[in-house]
């Protein structure tokens, strides 16, 4: 599972015929225990996750604002997407 890049989500917008815009792009924070929780991580997985955030590269800490309770912070996208007005008489 990944994200998607937001030239993905523009292209697929064109591919169904709709004018899209990428309007801007803002973090959201993710509660590491709600998050672990919501997707039934088990204790031993939860604790492998913690060493893996503590033991990440200073630059990817920082790039995902990775806090010391392990809460961290990924981008959301936000887009607009319109159908085509049709020309007079078509």
């Amino acid at each position: 599972m990944r994200n998607y890049r937001v030239s993905e989500w523009l292209a697929w917008f064109r591919e169904v015929g709709l004018d899209g815009s990428h309007l801007r792009t803002f973090p959201t924070c993710l509660d590491f225990d709600d998050w672990t929780a919501r997707m039934n991580t088990p204790e031993p997985e939860r604790a492998q996750l913690r060493r893996l955030m503590d033991a990440a590269p200073a630059e990817v800490r920082a790039a995902f604002d990775v806090a010391a309770n392990h809460d961290w912070k990924i981008p959301l996208a936000l887009f607009r997407a319109t159908r085509p007005r049709l020309a007079a008489g078509a």
